[in-house]
């Protein structure tokens, strides 16, 4: 790597993605680029697809998001050149990749001594990959890594596991502060603009619309339910792939209408006041985002046991935990703390400060700068 000008006593992080539309690896990449200590380092981060919805406010707060990509996807198997090109432009010290798709980018120019040193941050949460050619890929490449890093700990094992390594860190995710949590206003204000009623009970979450996020379990939980919860009704927030499918799911079932889909939204932290149970039906997950953030908006919580979710909450302290694809264990555990409003907060309250002491972008963030400084003595000494 040429030198680059400037700044020369700080270390220049360039973080690889393949893109930046709104997901719990892209926002790990927000919370890194915005939080790292700008007297120790600066940061770039280069989409090898393309840019997407958070790559322009990044843009807008000053972080400096590029495109490394071919010009066509016909040319995508020349990423690799792409990529190299620029991060050669901007004299990179640590490169730290995203998910397989940027590893499998990175790893042929770690191979032939192009990347000076390199992070890799697993994202996925349900090995083996479903590609067996992706899996070999990352299985091979991920040995040139000079760091590799899991966000669970069961993810892990996993990857450990099936890719016969050893060695691999973890850093835990991280999310920000909710400061809407103490001001009834905006809770108010959003379940009105949602149409939710003064005595209605609001229950759900955010979510990508894919299988990976069980909501169809939700929505079959919701008939029993409603049986003996009338009042109750389910916020799905989000877009993707499954938001047509589920909306006619939900009129097969006969309670679209007290179930809200509002698509792609800006403002999630209000989103999340607004709930009175925040529900997460995934069928596999390492650690979302999602879930600590409804620990940081001090939410009552029921969660399916995948990947680090009983590690986060324990079961029955900061809240329920139930067997993935069982709409009936959803439904009862629902029921269960709605029953108990009492010992709902209770929990609420034992989560928000688990999140303070454990799950904060600070605590994520500076365990990334000291992995970043030990890779930049591990890439001169390599």
């Amino acid at each position: 790597m040429s030198p680059r000008p400037g700044n020369p006593g700080r270390i220049h992080v360039v973080q690889v993605i393949g893109t930046m539309h709104i997901g719990g690896a892209e926002n790990a990449v927000v919370h890194i680029a915005q939080g790292l200590d700008r007297s120790r380092f600066d940061v770039t981060i280069c989409c090898t697809r393309e840019r997407g919805v958070l790559a322009e406010r990044l843009a807008a707060s000053g972080v400096d998001v590029r495109l490394a990509a071919p010009p066509t996807r016909r040319q995508r198997y020349f990423t690799p050149y792409y990529l190299a090109r620029e991060l050669k432009r901007l004299g990179a010290d640590v490169v730290h990749t995203h998910g397989t798709p940027s590893l499998l980018h990175v790893g042929p120019l770690a191979m032939i001594g192009q990347v000076p040193a390199w992070v890799h941050t697993y994202h996925f949460g349900n090995y083996p990959l479903p590609s067996r050619r992706m899996m070999a890929g990352e299985r091979f490449f991920s040995r040139f890594a000079t760091s590799l890093v899991a966000v669970a700990d069961v993810q892990r094992q996993s990857i450990e596991h099936h890719h016969k390594l050893t060695g691999v860190g973890t850093i835990i995710n991280g999310v920000s502060d909710n400061p809407f949590v103490d001001r009834p206003e905006i809770r108010a204000r959003t379940r009105a603009e949602l149409g939710v009623a003064d005595d209605e009970i609001l229950v759900g979450g955010i979510a990508v619309l894919s299988r990976q996020k069980g909501i169809t379990h939700l929505l079959h939980a919701l008939p029993d339910l409603l049986r003996r919860q009338p009042r109750v009704r389910v916020l799905v927030a989000g877009g993707g792939p499954l938001l047509t499918p589920l909306r006619e799911e939900a009129q097969a079932l006969g309670v679209a209408d007290r179930v809200i889909f509002t698509g792609w939204r800006q403002d999630n932290l209000e989103l999340l006041t607004a709930l009175d149970v925040f529900v997460m039906p995934s069928l596999w997950e390492a650690m979302p985002l999602a879930l600590l953030e409804a620990m940081a908006a001090c939410r009552a919580i029921v969660v399916t046991d995948v990947g680090d979710n009983r590690r986060v909450v324990g079961d029955g302290e900061c809240g329920v935990v139930v067997p993935a694809g069982d709409p009936a264990a959803l439904a009862a555990a629902i029921e269960r703390l709605l029953g108990d409003p009492a010992g709902a907060a209770a929990m609420a309250a034992r989560a928000q400060a688990r999140f303070r002491s454990t799950f904060t972008v600070a605590r994520m963030v500076r365990e990334y700068e000291a992995l970043y400084a030990q890779a930049v003595d591990g890439g001169r000494a390599r």
